[in-house]
C-alpha cells in the first residue's frame, strides 16, 4: 500500500485526546481519557498497558477510527484519523473469522474487500496461510480449528491485506498459556519480516515487554499517560529472553508502577475505602 503522506512513514500519534462516556439522562458524562499525547515511531512495536478500566481499548478504537474522541485526535501519517479504513488493520481478542468460510476463503475475503486483483488473491492467500503455519488447512472451516489456529487465520487475513499499521486489542488474551507464548513468538517473526507499525493493547506485562520497543503506561480514572518505557532488550528475542535479568527487571518495574497508580486512583475516587493488604 502507498504511504499516506508519500514519505514512506506510517507513524501514529495521539494529540491531546480527551474522551467522555455518556452516563444517562441528566448525569454528568464520565471522563475516561484525559490529555493523551504520545508518538509511535515508524516501524515500532508499541504496547499500551494499565489497570483495568484505564481506557486502553477505547484509545485503540480511537486510533482505529471506530470511536471519535470528544476532544483532540489521533494521527496516522501526520493526518487526523476520522474513520476506519484500509490503512489500519485491527485484530480483536474475539475471533474475526467467518464461520461459513474456509481458511482460504477467509483470507481471500480480506483481499476482495481491499479490491485486490482477482488473479493475485489466491497467491497472496497461499503465501500468508503458509507463513502462519496453516498449510494443509486451507479448506478447513473455523469450527475444525483450535483457538490458536483461528487466531493464525486472523493474522494471515490482516497481513495479507497489507495495512499501513496494525492495531491489536489483546489478541491472545483468550488463549491458553502455551498457545499464547507460541503465537507471541510467531507474531514477532512476522513483524521482523515487515516491520509494520504496531499498537498493541495487553494486560500481560510479560507479553508487553517481550514484544515491544516502547511500553506506554496509562493511569486510570481518567486514563492518562503516566510514563513511556523504552524496552532496551536486544532483538531478535526468543523464549529464553524471558529468563534474563533485564526482562525480569522491566516487568517488575511495570508491575509496581501500575499497582501504585491503581492504588492512588482508587484512593482518589473513594478516599474512605480501606487499603486491602494481600
Amino acid at each position: 500500500m502507498p504511504s499516506l503522506d508519500g514519505a514512506g512513514t506510517a507513524a501514529m500519534a495521539a494529540r491531546s485526546i480527551q474522551h467522555y462516556f455518556p452516563t444517562g439522562s441528566g448525569k454528568r458524562p464520565l471522563l475516561v481519557l484525559d490529555d493523551i499525547s504520545f508518538d509511535v515511531p515508524p516501524g515500532a512495536f508499541v504496547s499500551i498497558v494499565g489497570a483495568s478500566g484505564c481506557g486502553k481499548s477505547t484509545l485503540l478504537r480511537i486510533f482505529a477510527g471506530l470511536v471519535r474522541p470528544t476532544n483532540g485526535h489521533a494521527e496516522l501519517g501526520g493526518r487526523p484519523i476520522t474513520d476506519a479504513d484500509a490503512h489500519k488493520g485491527m485484530v480483536f481478542q474475539e475471533d474475526a473469522v467467518f464461520p461459513w468460510l474456509t481458511v482460504r476463503q477467509n483470507v481471500e475475503y480480506a483481499l476482495r474487500a481491499r479490491r485486490t486483483d482477482r488473479s493475485r488473491r489466491g497467491g497472496i492467500a497461499r503465501e500468508w496461510i503458509d507463513r502462519v503455519g496453516l498449510t494443509g488447512f486451507e479448506d478447513a472451516y473455523p469450527r475444525q480449528l483450535s483457538g490458536g489456529m483461528r487466531k493464525r487465520v486472523d493474522l494471515a487475513r490482516i497481513y495479507a491485506s497489507d495495512p499501513e499499521v496494525l492495531l491489536m486489542d489483546e489478541p491472545f488474551g483468550a488463549l491458553d498459556a502455551q498457545t499464547r507464548l507460541k503465537l507471541q513468538e510467531e507474531l514477532l517473526q512476522l513483524w521482523e519480516q515487515r516491520r509494520k507499525t504496531v499498537l498493541f493493547v495487553t494486560h500481560d506485562l510479560d507479553e508487553a515487554v517481550y514484544l515491544s520497543d516502547l511500553v506506554v503506561v496509562l493511569a486510570a480514572r481518567p486514563g492518562r499517560v503516566a510514563s513511556i518505557h523504552p524496552i532496551d532488550i536486544p532483538r531478535p528475542r526468543t523464549y529464553e529472553t524471558r529468563g534474563t535479568e533485564r526482562f525480569r527487571q522491566l516487568t517488575v518495574q511495570l508491575w509496581h508502577e501500575i499497582e501504585s497508580l491503581d492504588r492512588t486512583s482508587r484512593s482518589a475516587t473513594d478516599p474512605q475505602a480501606p487499603e486491602v493488604v494481600a
